[in-house]
């Protein structure tokens, strides 16, 4: 990477303000620097890279300045997660699905196609999602060993 020209990838950026250089530097969690300059637009537009960082597309570029002291800087930055959620704005576009649009857009969301599905089992799929949302629901999930019962739980569950 030290070479030049520019990168693309997705990684995880966290920005922190340095007191002594009274200066943001921005870090990203694969790629193995944490003094990467990033323009003020970026931060300001996206609180969260503040807040813990975020997931995001960076176009990473070579610094040719031998003067400057870091040797990576943020060209471009494309978040690819929500960094504000505005749920008046989420709601008005619920309201423009069905029922059944709606259900197909949830379980397209967790990696299920549900027109390759019965809708008995896109129900099915559906209640196993209940204990996601809703505070309090238990229920027990059955299956052989190797099905990802524990597997999905231990990825979901808090």
């Amino acid at each position: 990477m030290a070479t030049k020209g520019k990168h693309r990838f997705i990684d995880k950026v966290h920005v922190r303000y340095f007191q002594k250089e009274k200066r943001h530097w921005a870090s990203l969690e694969n790629f193995n620097s944490q003094r990467i300059a990033i323009g003020e637009t970026f931060y300001r537009d996206n609180d969260r890279l503040l807040e813990g960082g975020i997931w995001a597309e960076v176009t990473l570029v070579h610094n040719d300045i031998d003067e400057d002291d870091y040797a990576f800087s943020i060209e471009d930055l494309r978040p690819i997660q929500l960094t504000r959620f505005d749920f008046s704005r989420y709601t008005e576009g619920r309201a423009a699905f069905t029922r059944d649009e709606w259900l197909a857009a949830v379980l397209r969301s967790v990696g299920l196609e549900p027109t390759k599905l019965s809708q008995r089992v896109q129900m099915h799929f559906i209640a196993r999602l209940a204990a996601l949302v809703e505070p309090n629901y238990n229920y027990i999930e059955l299956g052989p060993r190797g099905t990802g019962k524990s597997y999905f739980f231990s990825e979901f569950a808090p």
